[in-house]
């Protein structure tokens, strides 16, 4: 089941669990031992941002160094420092324009000129 929001809340003395899924909204008070132990099984990405693992598990040249920045800390301007040394080397974009029948018909046909009569 692919859950489409979840809110876990603890107010003062309450704490509440409320999802919603494609089937409707279902709201649940939570006890303690609950509520701790989704707690315990959350894990936060704290590690390397993905990026830098991907690189460090595929290239392994040396030609791209990753950043070694945890993922919170990482940004846009990483990503395009890491990328800065591929850009070279991608493939240019040809022209999407697709050849359909409709195109190439026009392409091969002659257009006769109309005759002027009078």
């Amino acid at each position: 089941m692919k859950f489409k929001k979840i809110v876990i809340r603890k107010t003062d003395n309450k704490q509440d669990i409320h999802y919603e899924d494609e089937r409707g909204i279902i709201y649940k008070e939570l006890n303690d031992d609950d509520f701790n132990a989704i707690l315990e099984k959350l894990k936060f990405n704290n590690d390397f941002a993905l990026p830098d693992r991907l690189v460090q598990d595929f290239v392994h040249d040396g030609s791209i160094m990753p950043t070694f920045k945890r993922s919170i800390f990482f940004n846009k301007f990483d990503m395009e420092e890491l990328v800065k040394n591929i850009k070279p080397y991608r493939k240019k974009r040809k022209n999407l324009k697709a050849n359909t029948k409709k195109n190439t018909k026009r392409k091969n046909t002659k257009k006769t000129p109309k005759k002027n009569i009078k």
